[in-house]
């Protein structure tokens, strides 16, 4: 098989092979042709030479690049290519993989300061790289998308590509709106612009954290912080509350973390000292979940109080040591501090830990899952022991569900069956102790 200058970029070839009885098969695959010495020069005049550079300045290599009917890759020193026509030659770069490059729960911090206006981006860029689901705009559902991704209920991005290029000599009339933007560089006279430029910018990463190159050196961690678990032994077929402490921190930006269990299964998460949602983990079996969670200020933490609370069920006899391995198998382990930096994260189990009692306070969790089609579950700590009076109300304000019972102090759960919810809509719950009111609201899908 033989190559020539008029080969050069991506060519898709046949490999065929032959065994001795006669019989063939064959793959397909690509060679990249190059023309590094340039000694093509004589045969296909008119060279441009193609950079590719990341808003931060650093040269990304293996962009793809469509130029005159001709499929390019670029390196760190970009490409020099000899166009075969004096026609108008259209540049149109492209790299789409590894979506979760420079991606982390930091991003969701900047991203939500941005839209509550306390720290607003200062780059188009910025806002380029914030706009996850590409509507022209940076908004909640942003948010909501690139969480997905980080906590692997997306395994690309599905409406956006990982980088998209900007023409470095592009003006932005508005860099608060930087759309629409160049993404191709057309070529009409060819003596008149022979450096094909482009700015990279990388999706989903507004802190500039992405790794460009395989060789790149990752940026170290430290100050590791503990996940802390009661180290106790659950007995089979029950279920449990499990407090989730942390130890030798007392600010956070955001965490997030992978979590494998064994001989349990994970049934949801309940709040304590962290504000959580359905949005903030995802459970992808009975024995895996990821979890996100991120404030836009700094948080102040107790270490004598939980920072949220792990519902499980036991399916034998087992230890908590035992059972419970925090890793990064889906979502990355790491905290952010209050200097916007990664840090590590592990689990110990620990014998020293206050009891749920001793930590009871008065609250009322919001349901889970919310909305629901079925099952619903609600979680509530009473500080004191007491009577404790739970009453559901239809979307019309119509008693449907009453229930009065006795709690000792502590966490309770509480499950309300699908018989109970008539017709779509918003309903109402509410608890009622001797010194404690609240009532949230709940939707039920038919």
């Amino acid at each position: 098989m033989t190559f020539t200058c008029d080969d050069i970029g991506i060519n898709e070839v046949e490999i065929w092979v032959t065994d001795e009885s006669g019989n063939s098969d064959f793959c397909t695959t690509f060679i990249f042709i190059g023309d590094n010495e340039e000694i093509c020069d004589t045969l296909a005049p008119n060279p441009f030479m193609i950079s590719t550079f990341t808003n931060y300045g650093d040269a990304l290599p293996e962009v793809v690049v469509d130029a005159d009917a001709t499929q390019l890759m670029t390196n760190v020193d970009g490409y020099a290519f000899h166009s075969s026509t004096e026609d108008e030659v259209i540049f149109s770069p492209e790299k789409n993989t590894n979506p979760l490059n420079g991606v982390s729960t930091l991003d969701l911090v900047a991203i939500q300061k941005h839209l509550l206006g306390i720290k607003s981006f200062d780059s188009p860029y910025k806002f380029i790289a914030a706009d996850i689901n590409d509507s022209h705009g940076v908004s909640a559902i942003d948010m909501i998308e690139l969480r997905k991704l980080i906590l692997g209920i997306y395994q690309e991005f599905p409406n956006n590509k990982s980088w998209r290029f900007v023409d470095e000599d592009f003006v932005f009339v508005n860099p608060d709106q930087p759309w629409p933007f160049a993404e191709e560089i057309i070529v009409n006279d060819q003596n008149m612009r022979m450096n094909i430029d482009f700015t990279a910018i990388k999706i989903g990463d507004v802190n500039g954290s992405a790794t460009i190159a395989l060789s790149e050196e990752l940026s170290e961690r430290s100050s590791e912080a503990l996940l802390s678990v009661p180290n106790k032994t659950l007995d089979k077929n029950t279920s449990d509350l499990i407090p989730v402490f942390v130890k030798d921190l007392d600010q956070i930006l955001g965490l997030q973390f992978s979590l494998e269990v064994q001989n349990l299964t994970i049934d949801h998460l309940v709040s304590g000292q962290l504000d959580l949602s359905s949005f903030n983990y995802a459970i992808h079996t009975p024995s895996s979940m990821s979890f996100s969670w991120n404030e836009s200020t700094v948080k102040e933490i107790n270490e004598n109080e939980a920072l949220f609370y792990l519902s499980v069920t036991a399916l034998e006899n087992v230890d908590l040591s035992t059972a419970l391995n925090l890793n990064s198998t889906i979502t990355k382990s790491a905290w952010f501090s209050s200097e916007y930096e990664e840090k590590e994260l592990a689990m110990v189990f620990s014998d020293s830990h206050p009891s749920n009692d001793v930590l009871a306070k008065n609250a009322l969790h919001q349901n889970f899952p919310n909305p629901f089609a079925g099952e619903t579950t609600f979680n509530f700590e009473i500080a004191e022991a007491s009577w404790v009076n739970v009453q559901i109300f239809d979307p019309i304000g119509n008693v449907v569900f009453v229930k009065d019972q006795y709690f000792e102090k502590g966490m309770h759960s509480m499950n309300l069956e699908k018989a109970l919810f008539k017709a779509s809509g918003i309903y109402y719950y509410q608890i009622s102790s001797d010194s404690f009111t609240a009532g949230k609201k709940m939707m039920y899908l038919e």
